[in-house]
């Protein structure tokens, strides 16, 4: 345990440049790491941070394109889902005319303002200028 804390407060104190490696004498040798920047330039990294960005910003159906038509299509379902329940009341509503004359009389009553002889109808408006 003692010979693993005293590698790891070695190895703390090195550059990020150089590693020591042990080798099978026992003494450190020096190896040099992988740049940063060699690996940027690799074919394989340069070709898909190329595709990536073509795909996200020059495609036509680049990331934004696609946020933008997917809120579309969400708004598009909920206002199919209103005029769903819409004509499921009218149908209700139009089976209730047809087969019931007080709703008849009630709905002509109310849409139309339509009356019956002798009688006066009163409009009340109700003011939102709160």
């Amino acid at each position: 345990m003692q010979e693993l804390l005293s590698l790891f407060s070695e190895n703390r104190g090195m550059s990020e440049t150089t590693e020591q490696h042990q080798s099978t004498s026992g003494k450190p040798e020096e190896k040099p790491t992988k740049s940063r920047w060699k690996v940027l330039t690799n074919k394989y990294v340069i070709s898909i941070l190329v595709f990536v960005i073509w795909m996200g910003i020059f495609d036509p159906n680049n990331m934004i394109m696609q946020i933008k038509k997917r809120n579309e299509l969400n708004m598009m379902l909920e206002k199919r889902k209103y005029y769903k329940e819409e004509i499921a009341n009218n149908k209700q509503l139009i089976f209730n005319l047809e087969n019931n004359i007080n709703t008849v009389e009630r709905y002509a009553r109310e849409e139309f303002l339509m009356k019956r002889e002798h009688e006066d109808i009163f409009l009340i408006i109700e003011d939102d200028t709160d």
